[in-house]
């Protein structure tokens, strides 16, 4: 007879009351030996069970019930078709604790959305901002996760050989567009929309503070946008291991950071920016940073939020050097070095301890080396499926260069920098000329042409 279908909550308590009547009717049968450490309580309700329960639960299932009532009524039974089943109670326990598990994630959304989440020292004491683990998505995309949670890892070749993977039959067929399966545009970290907003509000003194540690060129954000499809489409034109732009004919430029130089007017100093404190000379700034402008969320994950950023610089008593600090911050947050959330990276706090003498180092390399690391996590996503969900990295640039480099009337060429001569209306005309009916890019052809030199008209 068959016997009403039951939860295993409820299962587990009716085999336990029948384990006494179990060992009382079957004679001879050895029952299932267990070692308790204390009496287990369980509830169909709360189905909670002692952590320190460990033992094993004999568990009698439906063959065993059946077999039974023919041992009382004579017949044989062949022992080797009987089924014993062992429950743990160590899995009940699993249950509770990760169901724990997940509450606690729901709770903590925004501080593994955003970073910022203190490393915990042995003594259990939260650590320095500046020391603080990377958002999880950044985790994830430098581990190469792709769909379905694959460690993924792009061969050289792949960048160049449309055969080796879903993304390289995408750019043979030109849809790597419209071969996303998303409704909506692809994400694009770099918000130079927002930026330019923040840029509008500054007072003329703040300009001249600006324009005296070398990133005045900024200032050619203000009005601009950014079309997510085409920076979509640039970063799998890049050949990451060779640095280099491949357009849709076959030719090849290097990406250099005097592109970088001559694309976003920032300043490209003798000095190299040293790559955070390993020698620990900036531990005293960095400690002053973090305790000036942190903030912890509702979540209670503590960092240095745009929105504290912003405040300081559209504050009217700032003091000089507070509002450098900011607005290196700003500009490393938003544009040059963007991540996905609205909280300074901890790997980029160290760059901002140089923001009042910013003219003696090389902030292009800085930015460029960033774009290649963004493109290459692009990569171990695109690639292997076909699609990624967005894009990250300083992509104005990336769009300035190779709108620069379009077989059309160029646009005031020989303006430096080069954002100053594109307004966003010229920038959406040249890519709806150069848009293919795929919905891809690459229809007018590229030019080879380099900044400083002659007009390729």
């Amino acid at each position: 007879m068959l016997q009403p279908r039951v939860s295993c909550k409820c299962r587990v308590i009716q085999e336990l009351k029948s384990r006494r009547n179990e060992e009382e009717d079957s004679e001879g049968e050895a029952p299932l030996k267990m070692k308790r450490k204390s009496k287990i309580k369980a509830s169909a309700k709360n189905f909670e069970v002692p952590e320190d329960d460990e033992e094993e639960v004999p568990v009698k299932t439906k063959k065993a019930s059946k077999y039974k009532s023919r041992r009382n009524q004579g017949q044989e039974v062949d022992e080797d078709e009987t089924e014993e089943v062992r429950c743990r109670t160590t899995k009940a326990s699993k249950f509770k604790c990760k169901t724990k598990r997940v509450s606690d994630k729901e709770e903590d959304d925004d501080e593994e959305e955003c970073g910022w989440k203190p490393k915990k020292a042995s003594s259990g004491r939260e650590r320095r901002g500046y020391e603080a683990e990377e958002e999880e998505e950044e985790e994830e995309e430098e581990q190469g996760v792709g769909a379905g949670g694959r460690r993924l890892s792009v061969s050289p070749a792949v960048y160049r050989d449309n055969s080796l993977s879903k993304g390289g039959l995408a750019k043979e067929k030109g849809c790597v567009v419209r071969g996303r399966p998303f409704k909506k545009q692809p994400n694009v970290n770099c918000r130079i929309e927002s930026f330019g907003y923040t840029l509008m509000e500054l007072s003329d003194t703040k300009r001249k503070w600006v324009e005296e540690i070398g990133f005045d060129g900024l200032f050619s954000l203000i009005g601009k946008g950014l079309t997510r499809n085409l920076c979509y489409w640039l970063m799998t034109r890049v050949d990451v291991p060779n640095r280099i732009f491949i357009s849709v004919d076959g030719k090849e430029f290097p990406l250099t950071k005097v592109q970088v130089h001559w694309v976003m007017g920032l300043p490209i100093g003798p000095n190299l920016l040293p790559k955070g404190d390993d020698n620990g000379r900036l531990k005293e700034d960095l400690g002053r940073l973090w305790s000036k402008y942190s903030s912890k969320a509702p979540s209670g994950a503590a960092g240095i939020s745009r929105k504290n950023v912003v405040d300081v610089l559209l504050s009217d008593d700032v003091l000089e050097k507070d509002f450098k600090e900011c607005f290196v911050m700003l500009a490393l947050m938003d544009v040059l070095c963007p991540t996905t959330c609205h909280r300074m990276s901890s790997k980029l706090l160290p760059y901002v301890c140089y923001a009042v003498r910013a003219r003696q180092y090389d902030w292009c390399s800085l930015v460029l080396e960033h774009l290649f690391h963004s493109i290459q996590n692009f990569a171990k996503r695109f690639y292997p499926d076909g699609y990624a969900k967005g894009c990250g990295g300083c992509t104005i640039f990336l769009a300035v260069l190779y709108l620069d480099k379009l077989k059309r009337q160029p646009t005031q060429w020989g303006v430096f920098p080069r954002l100053k001569a594109w307004s966003k209306k010229e920038m959406n005309k040249a890519r709806a000329c150069d848009e293919l009916p795929t919905g891809d890019y690459g229809k007018l052809g590229v030019v080879d042409v380099a900044y400083g030199g002659k007009s390729p008209a």
